[in-house]
């Protein structure tokens, strides 16, 4: 299957997104290829890393419809993109499902022309992440058995997408499964159990998680007092508040924005928490949600997204 987004005919079906965007398609891909070209010959930058960056940053911005026009014209000037390329429309997409799941499906055929959905892990766990906001937990099931590889990122991910959509059957089925649990793992069914109303299941897996030498995070903590609240468990809860006050949650604590500094060259740059006014601020974001992804992928998961997996329904 051909992906409109790979040939010339498709811009119509971008620019009714957008109607406003373009004046004329040839003009603005030759303009936007000969910044780009400028750019990374001054800079010194990878061709596909500048578009990625690009695309990355109106992904992250929630502009889906200028990230979808800024592949197709990456496409069309010859830069082939990469995993991490897909790796941030697939994410974009998830982020909008409402206004995205036709883009979606056609960056999937053509993730599944190159072989990443079952090559690539990050990939594959992307496009799993899509599919469960899409509420399409066929595909996304469909996505992951068809998985060469896998980590705890992505059965994570699978079991969450399970419990946000209803499924506590299959949500468990995969948990008991799951070769190795970790403490995401492990707040996504309680957490989920807890939302969906099987409040003492909740409390049992809660201390089959403690029993398991898991380390307890804070919404692990949270879900199991909502729990306790709802059936009037008291001395659970006590016991549970006791905890929480002997255990050191920094992730549940506001602070002052950190503030670090690097010297490059002979020029200081200083970056403070969630500032943006720095030149690069464009690169850096890109490069801190790779980054963010690699790490999750490895089993770390950053605050911004235990928040988006297990608070948000």
């Amino acid at each position: 299957m051909n992906s409109p987004a790979l040939t010339t005919h498709s811009q119509p079906f971008l620019l009714r997104q957008n109607p406003n965007h373009f004046t004329s398609p040839n003009q603005t891909l030759t303009t936007k290829t000969q910044q780009i070209s400028q750019q990374t010959n001054n800079n010194n930058i990878n061709p596909t890393v500048q578009w990625t960056s690009s695309i990355s940053r109106h992904c992250r911005n929630g502009h889906l419809p200028q990230a979808a026009s800024e592949f197709s014209r990456m496409r069309l000037s010859g830069v082939s993109p990469n995993h991490i390329t897909f790796v941030s429309l697939l994410s974009g997409c998830a982020d909008f499902p409402s206004e995205s799941s036709s883009f979606g499906f056609l960056i999937h055929g053509l993730v599944c022309k190159l072989g990443l959905d079952k090559n690539n892990v990050k990939v594959g766990t992307a496009l799993v992440q899509m599919y469960a906001k899409f509420g399409r937990m066929d595909l996304a099931n469909m996505v992951f058995d068809g998985m060469g590889m896998r980590n705890s990122f992505s059965w994570n991910t699978m079991i969450d997408g399970y419990m946000k959509n209803g499924d506590i059957e299959n949500a468990v089925k995969l948990f008991d499964e799951m070769p190795v649990r970790d403490t995401v793992s492990w707040t996504a069914l309680v957490n989920g159990l807890v939302k969906r109303g099987y409040v003492e299941e909740a409390l049992k897996c809660f201390r089959e998680m403690q029993m398991s030498g898991v380390e307890l995070d804070y919404v692990a903590i949270i879900a199991v007092l909502a729990a306790c609240a709802d059936i009037g468990t008291l001395g659970l809860g006590l016991w549970v508040h006791c905890f929480f006050l002997k255990q050191d949650f920094k992730d549940n604590v506001r602070k002052k924005p950190g503030i670090s500094s690097i010297e490059i060259g002979s020029s200081i740059h200083e970056f403070v928490a969630a500032d943006k006014s720095h030149k690069e601020t464009e690169h850096i974001y890109a490069m801190l949600d790779l980054l963010s992804f690699d790490l999750r992928l490895y089993g770390y998961v950053p605050e911004p997204v235990t928040r988006e997996l297990y608070e948000n329904d």
